[in-house]
């Protein structure tokens, strides 16, 4: 098995710092339990979403969702996207809840958002999450 320690450090090596961030609820050992990766690209931005299975049906998957997008509208983010394998129920179930338009070729699905411009309220939102 995949010691946690390893996992984090394998995901932490593919990431691009630069043109990415990353969102996280850690339990009550402060063991990360979800994550949002987000990356940035010319206009628009794409999510990977992963909660751990024990942690799953908690909302936690729709939090990190919420607060992602959050972000990116503040950054003046004009559109995201989610690319999964057409199996990912839960992926595709977060991403209609949230009013993406989601496509599916083959195994695969892709769901888009556009997203609204910054406002004054959405900035000061941001702060308090």
């Amino acid at each position: 098995a995949l010691l946690y320690a390893d996992a984090v450090r394998m995901l932490e090596e593919r990431i691009d710092f630069d043109r990415a961030e990353i969102f996280g609820i850690a339990g009550d050992d402060l063991r990360l339990e979800a994550v949002v990766h987000v990356a940035f690209y010319p206009g628009k931005a794409e999510l990977g979403l992963s909660v751990l299975p024990g942690a799953r049906g908690r909302g936690l998957g729709n939090a990190l969702f919420s607060r992602a997008v959050m972000h990116l509208v503040n950054r003046g983010v004009r559109e995201v996207f989610v690319h999964c394998i057409a199996e990912n129920a839960a992926m595709l179930h977060i991403a209609r809840k949230h009013g993406m338009r989601v496509g599916q070729e083959g195994g695969e699905s892709d769901a888009r958002l556009a997203l609204a411009r910054p406002t004054p309220a959405s900035v000061l939102a941001e702060w308090f999450v």
